[in-house]
């Protein structure tokens, strides 16, 4: 079995364990760049109908009642792609209420993404992992809104959006101001975030997907959205081998 030594983070010194050595001061580093994943939050993917969505904003409906009359006319009168947006009565104002979902991905896969890698010993099952930081940055927003708060997630290979089987959230980016950029951040982990990632890491086999997903709500009123953010998602360090 080929396998990969991985360190994220700094390297400092040199450690040693008895039988199994991890990172010495011999080690040829390899920059994680690689493993920064784009995002793009495209409005257009929403499929918005400008005069469907105004009407459906502004109809009065009943809180409770059943079926949802907003669910019914969401569905009835195309507003947008139905497999990302929902409707439902707001309890606050007896008017329909449109949900948004942003639901994108990017496949984490160590054996293609750090291809300078070098087979580390056959008799290793995991890689030894420290994790610094996980960060965003947006380089490009045209949105004309602020977004909702922005959840990033752990996931399967199989699974691609928030709310599928084994989706675990490690973190989130908040509300994305219109039009403005961000430089490189720090996103804000989850209190077990980092372990998360450090243990999927360790499982070098098994490429996983990282997920962001949010929910954005309109109401009456309401600008609808347009442009996009493109924003990046990275795990900083270097990775190496015995």
């Amino acid at each position: 079995m080929r396998t990969y030594r991985l360190l994220l983070g700094a390297l400092v010194g040199v450690i040693e364990l008895s039988g199994c050595g991890l990172v010495s001061d011999d080690t040829a580093n390899v920059d994680l760049a690689a493993l920064q994943k784009p995002f793009t939050i495209d409005a257009a993917a929403w499929n918005l109908n400008p005069t469907s969505a105004v009407v459906l904003l502004g109809r009065t409906c009943a809180p409770g009642a059943v079926p949802d009359p907003c669910t019914a006319a969401v569905i009835a009168s195309s507003v947008c792609k139905l497999s990302l947006c929902t409707s439902a009565c707001n309890p606050d104002t007896s008017q329909c209420q449109l949900t948004l979902r942003t639901e994108l991905w990017r496949t984490i896969n160590l054996a293609t993404d750090l291809p300078n890698l070098t087979p580390g010993s056959p008799d290793d099952d995991v890689l030894e992992v420290m994790l610094d930081d996980v960060t965003y940055e947006v380089p490009q927003n045209s949105f004309n809104v602020s977004t909702a708060e922005l959840t990033v997630y752990l996931a399967p290979t199989s699974v691609t959006s928030p709310g599928g089987d084994g989706a675990m959230p490690i973190g989130s980016i908040r509300s994305i101001e219109a039009g403005s950029d961000s430089p490189r951040r720090s996103l804000d982990l989850h209190p077990n975030g980092k372990e998360l990632v450090r243990r999927r890491l360790s499982e070098y086999q098994i490429p996983f997907n990282l997920i962001l997903g949010s929910e954005l709500l309109l109401d009456a009123g309401a600008a609808l959205p347009a442009g996009r953010i493109d924003a990046i998602i990275g795990l900083e360090g270097r990775a190496g081998r015995s």
